[in-house]
This record gives structure tokens, sequence and C-alpha cells, in this order.
């Protein structure tokens, strides 16, 4: 089923896409066929790919399902018959496939990120491995860097596994030689010192192993976060009931003070298929000095980077009127979440008359 990649284009790179699992963790289903957005992971890559200018990729395949070819034209398949083992061996195939004279851009196929994360991996020069500034669970396996280089893989790591790499042409006859399938393709990125690029932490990424992370995916890229005008005090009661948090002081909130409230200040929403996950609101004078309150992001939905994809957004609407100060009054534990946007703590002592 192997057969002789043949150059088609002047680019001077070319994409592997690692897609040889069962999807046993998602119910059967190979994972390269699960939707968001009403498109398939690998439909999605392939479609990245060829928009940023890599028109040569080759998807290397275990149990090969004539589905994976459906709607996908220009593409090159491979076979890994011991798709079982170790993903390197499957990498060896996508080598030898492709051949040793172009760099590669080695992807995971049950990763999903943004069109600008893989941007960041095609612009790269030499041997690079993309790393999350965070990773999706504190009990994955994270990536271990020091001075800018790969190191290893544990789960006391802080940054996460995106699944995207780029492999020098110089490397390649050596990596190649190399890969045996006794160990995963990281083992031999480490060995021959990958250097590491953080992607932006406005950017959004997603591993996928489970049906759960693939409900959990569906909702961080289906999820609109915006302006929102219609937002309604009965849904956002709710949503302040499920948080659990004295903070929000239910006890004193009712539908008619939420929807007075609602009408002198500046909601921003996040909603996934119209239901409302996420909140923040912005009051100030709009002029001279703006503040953010109840910043908020369903627990089920915490640890996607939502509500750090909400904060940006906000501060990034009121940058682009007059300002002179933004308030915000975080909760105890969130101070440095806060400062990676640029947020100190205050120098005048608040003072307060409060009614709680």
């Amino acid at each position: 089923m192997e057969r002789i990649f043949k150059m088609k284009e002047k680019s001077n790179k070319v994409a592997i896409i690692l897609a040889g699992g069962l999807g046993r963790r998602c119910g059967g289903i190979v994972k390269g066929f699960l939707k968001i957005k009403n498109e398939t992971l690998i439909h999605r890559q392939i479609r990245l790919l060829k928009s940023l200018g890599i028109r040569d990729i080759c998807v290397v395949t275990g149990k090969f399902d004539a589905r994976l070819k459906q709607g996908i034209k220009g593409v090159t398949f491979a076979f890994n018959p011991e798709f079982k083992k170790e993903n390197s061996l499957s990498l060896k195939v996508g080598i030898k496939t492709v051949g040793f004279h172009r760099d590669i851009i080695l992807i995971m196929g049950d990763t999903i990120w943004d069109k600008s994360v893989l941007k960041k991996v095609i612009n790269s020069k030499e041997s690079n491995y993309l790393v999350a500034p965070h990773k999706i669970s504190s009990s994955d396996l994270g990536v271990d860097t020091h001075k800018g280089e790969l190191v290893g893989f544990n789960v006391d790591s802080s940054y996460g596994d995106t699944g995207l790499i780029h492999l020098s042409k110089k490397i390649l006859p050596f990596l190649y030689a190399d890969l045996d399938g006794i160990k995963s393709c990281g083992f031999y990125f480490v060995k021959y010192s990958f250097s590491t690029a953080v992607m932006s932490k406005e950017s959004k990424w997603y591993e996928i192993d489970t049906l759960k992370d693939y409900k959990r995916a569906q909702v961080l890229f289906e999820s609109r976060i915006e302006m929102d005008t219609k937002v309604k005090a009965k849904e956002l009661i709710e949503l302040m009931k499920d948080m659990h948090f004295e903070g929000f002081h239910l006890d004193k909130r009712s539908l008619k003070l939420e929807s007075k409230a609602l009408k002198n200040v500046t909601s921003f929403s996040i909603r996934h298929n119209k239901k409302l996950i996420g909140y923040a609101r912005v009051s100030g004078d709009k002029t001279f000095y703006w503040s953010i309150w109840d910043v908020i992001v369903h627990p089920e939905y915490q640890g996607l980077g939502l509500g750090r994809l909400l904060v940006d957004e906000i501060v990034k609407w009121i940058k682009k009127r007059q300002f002179i100060k933004i308030f915000l009054f975080s909760a105890k534990g969130k101070e440095h979440f806060y400062s990676t946007f640029g947020f100190n703590k205050a120098k005048a002592e608040v003072m307060e008359i409060r009614n709680d």
C-alpha cells in the first residue's frame, strides 16, 4: 500500500500526519474521524496545512480504513503494518515515503489547534518541538525544557505537548536510522537536542485521547466568545449557582435586580450551542476608568483555557478605547493568572463600604 512520494510543489517542506491508532478509548472511532465544527480532525489538519502552503502531505495509517480518503485529494497514504508498536515506527514509514530532501512538519493525528499554532511550526528553521504554555490536565505527561531545549517528558512538567514538531532535513538520515519502534518519537527528539518554542497563550490547542476529551475539545473550538447584549438574568444566575462561590452573594441577587445590573454594564459571554457557559462584565465610566467583574467559566469546562480567552478578549476590547486604568478584583489564588495579562497589584489601598 506504500508508494513512492512524488514532489509536486516547490515548497521546501512536507508534512507527515501519524494517524495509526484504533480509537479504543474513543469507543472504537478512529480519532481522525471525530468531527469538530462538522469537520473531521484529519480533514481540518490537511486543510490548514494546504492553506499555509504545505501541499505535499503523507498520512501514515495503521488499520487502514477507506473512509480516510473520502474528500481528501492530493494526499499520499502510507501503511504501517506494525502500528501497534511505538509511533516511532510510523514516523519511519512516513520518512521513507516522503524522502530526506525536505524539512518535515510532523503532526500527531489526535490533536487540534488554531491555524496560528501550525504556522509557528511551519516557520521554524531548525528541528523544533512546539509546546503549549499549559497542560490540559495536571495528570497529563508534560514537556520538560531547559534553556529552550527539549530534555524530557514528565507529569510534573508544566508545558503541554501540542503534537506539532518541525524536523530539519539535516537530521533525517540519522533519525531514520535510529527509529526502531522500541521507544516513542519523543525519546529520539530528546536525544537529538531539539529546541522548543512556546505557542501564544491566546491560541487554542487540545489533544484528544478519550470521548471526554473529544467533548471538551468541541466546547473549546465551537464556543463563541464575544460582547453579548442578550445575556439574560436567569441564565446568568443559574451559571453563578453552578459555581458554588460565596462571593457572588446570590442571597442578594434577584431576576429583577440582575436584569437592572445587566443594563448598566457591558457583558461578554462564552456560549456553546447557545448555552451560557462563561461570563464577565465590564463597568466604569467607559472613558478613563474601567473595571472587570465576575469572570466565570462553568466548572465542567474549566481547564480548557476559556477563561484566558475571555479575559484576553475583554482586555483587547478595552485597550482599543481611551483608558487611564483598568481595574480587576481577583479571587484569592488567581493573582498570577491575571498578571499574565499585565495586571499588577494596585499602588493605592482599596477602601470599601460592604453590605454583604
